[in-house]
């Protein structure tokens, strides 16, 4: 087989490979922002219930609102008109503003049909007659037709019991819904879907915005997970476009700087696109969805899979056999950072395992494509043969590594932070303003505590609804004692079967209930036969068998509640109540360990630092694997004892000192931040080796140390640009690679010098 027929079958499998791959990403990538992705199995009960209910848990499905209000017009107004286009748009089950009334009609159908149920009432004569004094208490103060007729059907109120018991401590002061300059107005609405389908979010929030163009010209501010999880994804999508088109200039403009040519540029690309493909379809393929963090940090493939294109390029000059001369290093450099990346996916969390599977795929197709497309496709970029014939052998500086590495070490000893965050918001892709407002409008708004909640559990649902009841009663104890300002509870809404019972005979036992009444309202304002459609009620309710059972709630305003807060994870049903105002969580504990529910108060910024912090000595030991076997394949590959020495010592003074570095730069660091040290990892080692190779010839001598100058340039510019961006993440990746690639640069430079031999 010819040159040309071998050239022209490597481009057309090349292509064939690209055309697969453009074929898989086309129908099977789907996009993601679930932060739960980068989280690993849970290892405790708590940790269990953080993961299992972060981003679905209380309040999830919430988008609040601050409402501007036109100039002249009432907050009550332009409140009332926003509440009744989301109402009927068919997107939110339920929108608050501050301003409902109670009544019949206003109450879930489920809860009023079956109220009785749902709470214990007195059915005795002076049950009644204490029911009927205080209604005539209220109707001094309602006396709308609403009112009456609810007094009317359920002179106990048992239904608008249930349904207070799950508002919240904010909904009943009317202050807090408008602003104290009366420029803003406050709603909360209920989205039907849940939290991680953005798709329904985007509706929600554009019908929002689409509702508040119609009384005012200024926009409203929203927040809330759904909120933030569209934000994201628009976020992430230009962040991935707009940081991969100036990260792709910036190294094209090295590249330009560096070889003068723009066919350089075309070659050199060639092997980037088909590694990002590979790398992109290798995840769509994998995995039934891919997370946006992992397409936005994917891109930075091109700072790091860019140096083997430019290795080649700066040895051309050998013309088709410069890439047997160099292949050795390049592969071994190129295998230890497939290994890291190997390592980064077998860390235990659906997210990792995409940036790795991602990053290794990618740099082993950019590898393969370099290899073999591009000395046949760059052409030579000089003369064949070397000016001279004159050895050089590398002279190894151990001082410089040495004192980089105690200099490093020194730094992180006399560091006033800890090294690394246990915090599980710094993997939220959100800026920290933008979570303390969030903090702050659901403290105004009474929304349920985030950090803590009440878990209980058993092997069925019946017994976690009796342990629920059991939990109800003990944080109605605290509830009295001030422990805490209010609860909600799913049991509120759904006893158990047993209790459901025990109710529905008591109202089949009363026989004589309209005597009941009259005697009880007798000596009352009531008229006679004002309570007929409570004892037609009653009697319907007693004549029914259904009991109240999970898929009555389906489809209501309650569904998200009751699913959000009884599920099952797997092994056993959990029971979840949340809590308002809790003043003393050492007296909740106390509390619930003296009852019989089994319950368990989660700190929910607890268990997730205990999480984090499991997770990064889980990461650890699998990148300590993945050292141990990089270790093993340099002592296998680099035989002269004194490089390897020098080059593993390189390795950890450069680490050391990044991390070092970044710690004064970012604070803690985090799992991504960990993430960027792997990268840094990958980049030293080949630099390390290049530099530290013997050269024959004064032009390979160049050749090499041009090649590494603009590896580590065109790295360095692409993760700058990485550096500048909004999102939190990416701007920590960014900062931390462009600083470690400067100080394994500057290292390796000085770490070693060449002798003519």
């Amino acid at each position: 087989m010819s040159w040309r027929i071998r050239v022209r079958t490597r481009i057309a499998l090349w292509i064939g490979f690209a055309l697969l791959a453009v074929w898989i990403i086309a129908a099977r990538l789907q996009l993601t922002v679930d932060l739960a992705w980068f989280l690993p199995e849970p290892s405790t009960a708590e940790e269990r219930v953080l993961v299992d209910r972060l981003g679905q848990g209380p309040g999830s499905q919430l988008i609040f609102i601050s409402l501007p209000v036109p100039p002249g017009q009432p907050p009550e107004a332009s409140s009332a008109h926003l509440k009744t286009a989301l109402a009927g748009s068919g997107l939110f089950s339920q929108v608050i503003n501050g301003a409902e009334q109670i009544g019949a009609g206003s109450l879930p159908p489920v809860i009023w049909r079956h109220r009785y149920l749902l709470r214990n009432i007195d059915l005795s004569v002076a049950g009644l007659r204490q029911a009927m004094q205080a209604r005539l208490a209220d109707m001094a103060v309602f006396s709308d037709p609403q009112s009456l007729e609810l007094v009317a059907a359920d002179p106990f109120l048992a239904a608008v019991e249930v349904m207070e018991a799950l508002a919240w401590p904010g909904l009943e002061d009317e202050g807090a819904w408008t602003s104290a300059d009366g420029k803003t107005a406050y709603l909360i609405a209920r989205t039907l879907a849940p939290a991680f389908e953005i798709g329904a979010q985007q509706a929600a929030v554009d019908t929002i915005f689409a509702a508040t163009r119609v009384l005012t010209d200024d926009e409203p501010e929203l927040h809330g997970v759904g909120v933030y999880g569209v934000e994201l994804q628009e976020t992430i999508r230009a962040e991935a476009q707009s940081r991969s088109a100036l990260a792709a200039l910036g190294v094209a403009l090295v590249l330009l700087i560096a070889y003068r040519r723009f066919k350089v540029l075309a070659v050199a690309a060639l092997p980037l696109m088909l590694g990002c493909l590979g790398g992109l379809a290798a995840v769509a393929l994998l995995f039934e969805k891919v997370h946006g963090i992992t397409l936005a940090f994917g891109f930075t493939l091109f700072g790091v899979a860019i140096d083997y294109p430019i290795h080649l390029m700066s040895h051309l000059r050998r013309g088709r056999e410069s890439m047997q001369a160099i292949w050795p290093t390049l592969w071994l450099g190129a295998s230890s950072t497939i290994i890291g990346y190997l390592a980064i996916a077998a860390a235990g969390s659906r997210g990792l395992a995409q940036l790795g599977v991602f990053s290794a795929v990618g740099v082993t197709v950019t590898l393969c494509a370099t290899r073999s497309l591009l000395p046949d496709l760059a052409g030579n970029s000089g003369p064949a043969t070397d000016e001279d014939a004159t050895s050089y052998r590398s002279v190894f500086r151990h001082g410089v590594w040495i004192t980089a590495l105690l200099l490093g070490a020194l730094l992180l000893v006399s560091s006033q932070s800890r090294i690394w965050s246990n915090d599980l918001s710094s993997l939220t892709p959100l800026p920290a303003e933008r979570l303390a407002q969030d903090q702050e409008l659901r403290q105004a708004l009474g929304a349920p505590d985030i950090r803590y909640l009440v878990a209980t559990s058993a092997v069925s649902r019946e017994g976690v609804l009796v342990r629920s009841e059991q939990l109800a009663d003990l944080l109605d104890a605290a509830q009295a004692e001030g422990v805490i300002e209010a609860f909600q509870i799913v049991s509120r809404v759904l006893p158990s079967r047993a209790t459901q019972e025990r109710r529905a005979q008591r109202l089949k036992t009363v026989e004589d209930l309209q005597a009941r009444v009259s005697a009880a309202a007798a000596g009352t304002p009531f008229r006679h036969g004002a309570f007929e459609p409570f004892v037609a009620a009653v009697s319907s309710m007693s004549a029914q068998t259904d009991l109240l059972d999970a898929a009555a709630f389906e489809g209501t305003a309650l569904e998200d509640f009751v699913e959000g807060n009884l599920y099952f994870d797997g092994a056993r049903w959990v029971s979840l109540a949340t809590l308002h105002g809790l003043r003393d969580a050492k007296r909740l504990g106390a509390l619930l360990a003296s009852g019989s529910s089994e319950a368990t108060l989660v700190d929910l910024r607890a268990a997730s630092e205990s999480l984090v912090a499991g997770y990064r000595l889980r990461v650890f030991s699998v990148l300590g694997l993945a050292l141990l076997a990089i270790g093993i394949l340099l002592s296998w590959k680099v035989a002269v004892s004194a490089r390897l020495v020098w080059v593993a010592g390189t390795l950890a003074a450069s680490l050391v000192s990044t991390v070092a570095l970044n710690t004064l730069l970012l604070g803690s660091l985090s799992l991504f931040s960990l993430i960027a040290i792997v990268l840094v990892a990958g980049l030293g080692l080949d630099y390390g080796l290049f530099v530290s190779r013997t050269e024959h010839g004064s032009a390979g001598l160049r050749d090499t140390r041009h090649a590494v100058n603009v590896c580590a340039a065109s790295t360095f510019v692409a993760f700058f640009v990485l550096a500048l961006s909004s999102v939190p993440i990416l701007r920590g990746i960014g900062v931390s690679v462009a600083a470690g690639v400067a100080l394994s640069f500057v290292i390796a430079r000085l770490g070693v010098r060449h002798h003519a031999v």
